[in-house]
């Protein structure tokens, strides 16, 4: 494995839009890392990282990679890091698991595009948005730890690809995440479903679906809608607690100065809910509400294709961290980045530390 380079220092007093934990976290950017395009680990190629999580009681890392088995089986990967609130200094794989078919084979090529990953309990449940253009279907599933198959969650027909319906080539489940109580899996997809509207570009925006399902019957729940800013797709869900999640919005092309992404607090409560709608056009809904808590691009860095998003270890003062991980397309023109941020708490959230309280914005 080649070795990885740490590129940043600490930087210090960059912080999030609200000012108090009530209304969202505070951030305090660490550092960076960087594993190079070609970097191999145990004969597989790392790259695609497009989902990443935490476990507190196993202190594991495991960050899924989108590869649709061209590089290697499809897979997921455990990550370690060394990260204090002084400094990120370094990330290593440290294990290479392959994920499995309900018959326990590989994955055949395009077979699945895996898009985020979380632990629950003992087990995993991950992602694939599928592959319109083939007609293979996104899917939520969970597995163990080994990547063997556990089952299968009711995806609603209505995201199935088809002929002017159904999910847009490389824009369905993008996102995962857990509600705060556990009960519930949540899936997002990237962008709008083809008979919802238009997709977003630079000219407007778009609308995703969140899905909810029941943890226990796997059936779907509640759906609803997330209205994604211009040129953006919405890559990953973070719970912060009940009906309350962090949404990583990052732009679909890179420009002049790489790519754009940014941090929203998104709230449930006042959503409809609009499970069993087939459409939404010509539909009256209220859809979750959306307020810009930091424009990553302050940072001063490139940015690359930011994809994943999970709270950390605890740091050694006690406060927990917050890492992103992006997915270099396995382009030699790419890096797979992880970004660590110190989440603050409320007794240090002075105005020193509040820069971006003015970047306040619930439609970007």
């Amino acid at each position: 494995m080649r070795a990885m380079r740490w590129f940043l220092p600490v930087v210090a007093a960059l912080g999030v839009a609200r000012p108090a934990l009530a209304e969202g976290p505070m951030l305090r950017f660490i550092g960076q890392q960087i594993i190079a395009t070609g970097t191999m680990a145990e004969g597989t190629v790392v790259g695609g990282l497009s989902g990443i999580d935490y476990d507190p009681v196993s202190g594991r890392y495991v960050a899924i990679s989108d590869d649709r088995s061209r590089y290697g089986p499809a897979r997921f990967y455990e990550i370690g890091f060394s990260l204090s609130s002084r400094g990120f200094g370094g990330v290593r794989v440290t294990g290479v698991h392959f994920m499995k078919q309900p018959d326990d084979a590989p994955f055949a090529a395009n077979a699945i595009d895996a898009e985020s990953i979380r632990f629950v309990g003992g087990d995993l449940v991950y992602a694939s948005e599928g592959n319109a253009r083939a007609g293979v279907a996104p899917f939520v599933r969970e597995m163990r730890g080994d990547g063997g198959f556990v089952r299968s969650f009711a995806v609603p027909a209505h995201y199935l690809p088809g002929r002017g319906s159904g999910i847009r080539y490389n824009l369905a489940f993008e996102s995962l995440t857990l509600s705060g109580d556990g009960r519930r899996i949540l899936a997002a997809t990237e962008d709008t479903l083809a008979q919802d509207g238009v997709a977003a570009s630079r000219r407007n925006g778009g609308r995703s679906r969140i899905v909810s399902f029941d943890r226990a019957t796997g059936q779907p729940v509640a759906e609803y809608v997330y209205e994604i800013g211009a040129a953006a797709g919405l890559s990953e869900l973070l719970t912060l607690d009940e009906g309350r999640y962090l949404a990583l919005e990052r732009s679909a092309e890179p420009g002049r100065d790489g790519r754009s992404a940014k941090l929203f607090l998104i709230d449930l409560a006042g959503a409809s809910n609009v499970l069993g709608a087939s459409e939404l056009r010509g539909r009256d809904y209220r859809p979750v509400s959306r307020t810009l808590l930091f424009d990553l691009g302050t940072l001063g860095i490139p940015l690359d294709n930011l994809e994943g998003m999970t709270f950390g270890q605890a740091l050694e003062n006690g406060n927990r961290s917050l890492i992103l991980v992006s997915d270099n397309n396995f382009s030699k023109d790419q890096v797979t980045q992880f970004l660590a941020f110190e989440v603050l708490p409320a007794d240090r959230r002075d105005s020193a530390v509040v820069l971006a309280s003015r970047q306040q914005d619930s439609g970007q």
